[in-house]
């Protein structure tokens, strides 16, 4: 007897990063890399990163995938907020 296949969800956000900033150094040596960046990225969806050297790209990037912790903001993966893991529990998702 065929039960039918259990209804799998899938997330309607692979990535989503809301209101990310990065700073390095502090004081008068601060610099502000990133300001106020969000994004959503949907699962399956083909999306390029493009700006001049300098720019933030690579910072951005290793923000998304948790290897950096945004200065403010929030970054979500699959629905878990990885920007408040530890490092960890970060290395797992």
């Amino acid at each position: 007897m065929n039960r039918g296949a259990a209804a799998v969800s899938r997330p309607t956000e692979l990535v989503r990063a809301r209101a990310v900033s990065k700073t390095f150094g502090a004081d008068a040596l601060a610099t502000n890399v990133l300001h106020d960046v969000s994004f959503v990225l949907p699962p399956g969806e083909l999306t390029l990163l493009m700006g001049p050297s300098g720019s933030g790209k690579t910072t951005f990037i290793s923000i998304l995938a948790g290897v950096m912790r945004p200065s403010e903001g929030e970054v979500h993966l699959c629905g878990s907020e990885i920007s408040a893991l530890s490092e960890n529990a970060v290395s797992r998702v």
